[in-house]
């Protein structure tokens, strides 16, 4: 079936081992088969457990003695700008901190997809064609997660994802 040109970020939540991650590795498999999709149909996984300050999401200076000081792109800014790449937010809600997640506001946006960004010196611009899917196992019972924040959370479609029934798994 084609991809809905509509849907551009899904949000899967659900208890752990029930295949979130996995039904995202899916999508982009089959996004990437899709002749009318643009681009080689990549995947990139943000293991958003490990962000731990918001321009980590840009990438980093580094310092040597033959460059001097210099600026590497992250591998999620070269995600966002590569045509029909599907971008997992894998444990969204567990960022060391939820304010982490606030530079995503303007690139998730359904009509903006777009936002300056200060350590690039440019507007970086999500390319055509770019699904954003995000994880997040939500409770009580799952120490070290934060609520997404409602703002954030409205800018996906969301679909809650369950164990299969005993008799199926």
């Amino acid at each position: 079936l084609p991809w809905p040109r509509n849907v551009r970020n899904l949000l899967f939540t659900g208890p752990r081992g029930a295949g979130k991650t996995s039904l995202g590795l899916q999508i982009a498999a089959r996004l990437g088969k899709d002749p009318k999709r643009p681009g080689n149909g990549s995947c990139y996984i943000v293991p958003c457990s490990t962000m731990q300050e918001a321009a980590q999401w840009w990438g980093y200076q580094g310092v040597s003695p033959e460059r001097g000081t210099y600026y590497v792109e992250s591998g999620f800014v070269k995600a966002c700008e590569t045509p029909g790449c599907t971008i997992i937010l894998d444990d969204m809600n567990r960022t060391e901190n939820p304010k982490v997640l606030n530079p995503l506001f303007l690139i998730l946006d359904q009509d903006i997809r777009e936002a300056m960004i200060d350590e690039l010196n440019r507007r970086l611009r999500i390319a055509d064609g770019v699904v954003f899917v995000a994880t997040i196992n939500e409770g009580f019972e799952y120490q070290g997660t934060d609520p997404i924040d409602l703002a954030l959370r409205d800018r996906f479609d969301q679909i809650a994802i369950d164990y299969p029934p005993g008799e199926q798994i």
